[in-house]
């Protein structure tokens, strides 16, 4: 973080994606999505998704317009 305070709870979390393993970031994605995961998606795109999902619902999601 440029102002260099420590990260909060939610960045923590999203920082942490990258510590799991492929099978617990399915399990986050059920948790958040209420469905498994795309078999296709890479761990990669797998961690990016569930970090905007988890800022989507903190801070909002981007209006439909």
């Amino acid at each position: 973080m440029a102002t260099g305070q420590p990260g909060s709870a939610l960045e923590v979390e999203i920082a942490r994606l990258g510590d799991l393993d492929l099978s617990a970031l399915r399990r986050r994605w059920r948790a958040l999505f209420g469905r498994a995961a795309p078999e296709h998606l890479s761990r990669a795109l797998l961690e990016r998704v569930i970090a905007y999902r988890m800022q989507a619902q903190a801070y909002g999601d981007l209006s439909r317009e």
